[in-house]
């Protein structure tokens, strides 16, 4: 915990900002150089985009799932680490008026309007400065992807899914100047996400490619990032057939996907140095990885830092998705059957912690970052469920079937990578579990929240976990362990509003309501 709070410290230094900056507080004169030029813009969009560096933290897509387990005997056993800290715990069995308490400094609000004031600050000044009117159309739709992707974020984490019996429920505040004046209540769910729809209907206009001179550019706003987002968007929001078209248009612009069973991944990637070794030598320190997908993103903006992110705990439904791990890969190369033993693990494991009891572990990603933008893989994976959704259920088998060979053995009988669907239904839910396989810490929380506010029911997932009694403030180890259950419709998918920004917004930012 105390290495921890020194990372995350240091790392304010290079400008995590609270959002009541953007919210509430008068700007200052001196603040900056007068804006002049389309260049100027360009270069603001620029440095938003390469500020993914400061610490977005956003715990609830990793440890809200049902893909994260921490068990009575693993807390009373005196398993600790950074990603036991009280809002995590809270956020896990979904105790989320609790997590009002999270860091305002480092929270996901701050970062998600960071971005929106960076948007708003190109989009109140474009017609202003000199340049084309090409010029200015470019950094016009780079900006409005900004804030559409910002505000999606946002609303994917502080409030409840989107579905017809949620319209009314409260949204976010809606900014779109950099005046501190701009009224900010939460407009209705409703109003925002036909917000987010209009800048991402903008950001579409977007011509700008993926790879330029042969680099990929997903470090800035591209047009495959906006039909990404887009995709998403359109998912979420049940028009399975523009969530199609948006995906296989990103797609045209990068639809390669790494074959696990090909030999390519026959090493793994120390994080630090960089240098690729054995994929045979013991993991002795949770800095080595095998290489993933990780880098087929169509945006960088949007990590979760390292040390929130560590090693998060199987849980028992996730391990029963991939099997015995015989066959198939994502199990081979990610999960760690007791990351006790992984060395560095042992900086956030408590000294007391019972040697004898094992703690599954979970790393995919080959840097410092747990990605959780959309990449080649979920493009393809929402083509497939918007095919299966729109009525062609044995087209859409056969693009997952195509997929699975990707990530089992060679080795592996047809019978086991080839799924069978019954009818369409069948077919969903097994495009549900495999985007759970492959997605389990980044996107099975956005899918969890969309299949049980949805127009249907056959894909509600109703998820429970066993722990201790977590109050506002700490564990009742010495309780006896309850159940803790997030079903369809529940109000739990909201994470708490950081308090302090209520707080700096003079009330005027209502708390989410539990």
């Amino acid at each position: 915990m105390y290495i921890r709070n020194i990372v995350l410290a240091s790392l304010l230094v290079f400008g995590v900002v609270s959002c009541d900056k953007y919210l509430a507080e008068p700007p200052s004169k001196n603040r900056g150089v007068e804006i002049k030029t389309i260049d100027q813009l360009d270069a603001l969009l620029n440095k938003a985009s390469f500020s993914r560096l400061r610490t977005q933290i956003a715990p609830a897509i990793m440890y809200s799932s049902d893909s994260f387990e921490m068990t009575p005997e693993h807390y009373a056993k005196g398993f600790r680490f950074a990603g036991t800290d009280m809002d995590i715990i809270q956020m896990s069995v979904w105790e989320m008026p609790f997590t009002e308490n999270t860091n305002h400094l480092t929270s996901y609000w701050g970062a998600g309007y960071e971005g929106v004031y960076m948007a708003n600050l190109v989009l109140t000044n474009i017609d202003k400065v000199s340049g084309t009117d090409k010029e200015k159309a470019k950094v016009k739709a780079r900006a409005h992807l900004l804030r559409g992707y910002s505000y999606f974020e946002l609303a994917q984490y502080y409030c409840l899914p989107y579905g017809a019996k949620t319209w009314n429920e409260l949204g976010l505040p809606i900014k779109q100047t950099t005046g501190y004046e701009e009224d900010a209540r939460r407009v209705t769910l409703k109003e925002t996400y036909d917000f987010i729809e209009a800048d991402i209907k903008d950001a579409l206009l977007l011509d700008e490619p993926l790879f330029l001179d042969g680099k990929r550019m997903s470090w800035k706003e591209t047009t495959a990032t906006a039909n990404a987002l887009a995709a998403r968007f359109y998912l979420a929001t049940e028009n399975y057939t523009l969530a199609k078209q948006a995906a296989e248009k990103a797609l045209s612009f990068d639809d390669y996907i790494r074959d696990y069973g090909s030999g390519e991944i026959t090493q793994k990637v120390d994080l630090f140095s960089g240098q690729l070794v054995a994929s045979n030598t013991i993991v002795d320190n949770f800095h080595t990885t095998y290489l993933a997908d990780w880098d087929r993103a169509y945006y960088n903006r949007t990590p979760l830092y390292l040390f929130e992110s560590c090693l998060p705990i199987v849980s028992s439904k996730l391990m029963a998705l991939y099997g015995s791990g015989q066959y198939d890969l994502r199990k081979k190369f990610f999960v760690l059957e007791d990351m006790k033993n992984v060395g560095s693990m042992k900086i956030f494991i408590g000294n007391n912690f019972d040697q004898s009891v094992k703690v599954p572990g979970y790393y995919q990603h080959g840097n410092f970052y747990t990605n959780i933008a959309p990449n080649v893989v979920e493009m393809l994976m929402t083509k497939i469920e918007a095919i299966a959704r729109t009525g062609n259920y044995q087209q859409a088998m056969t693009e997952l079937n195509k997929f699975r060979q990707f990530r089992f053995d060679k080795q592996t009988p047809e019978s086991i990578v080839q799924l069978e669907a019954k009818d369409k239904n069948d077919a969903i839910l097994k495009i549900l579990e495999e985007r759970h396989r492959e997605f389990p810490y980044t996107v099975r929380w956005f899918d969890l929240r969309r299949i049980n506010f949805n127009s249907e029911t056959f894909d509600d997932v109703t998820v429970t976990k066993t722990f201790f009694p977590v109050k506002a403030s700490a564990v009742d180890y010495n309780g006896t362990p309850v159940k803790y259950t997030l079903g369809p419709e529940s109000r739990g998918y909201a994470v708490a509003i950081p308090l302090q920004e209520i707080v700096a917004a003079n009330g005027g930012i209502e708390q989410n309501r539990y």
